[in-house]
């Protein structure tokens, strides 16, 4: 159980992260930064989400 918590606790920070580039940091930035800031959060974002949706797996799959 303590490991996944260490899934936890870094897809929440790495998606949080995300969504403060692309929602709050993008906007006040112009030309390729914008752009460049917004991609980046939403590849952070995405990246959060699937490490949080990793957390959730069942810890043990056996085959019957």
């Amino acid at each position: 159980m303590k490991e996944k918590k260490i899934f936890w606790i870094n897809g929440t920070i790495v998606a949080l992260t995300g969504v403060a580039l692309a929602r709050l940091l993008a906007p006040q930035l112009s030309g390729v930064f914008n752009k460049l800031t917004l991609v980046c959060g939403y590849l952070l974002a995405l990246t959060g989400i699937i490490v949080l949706a990793y957390a959730c797996r069942p810890a043990n799959l056996k085959p019957e």
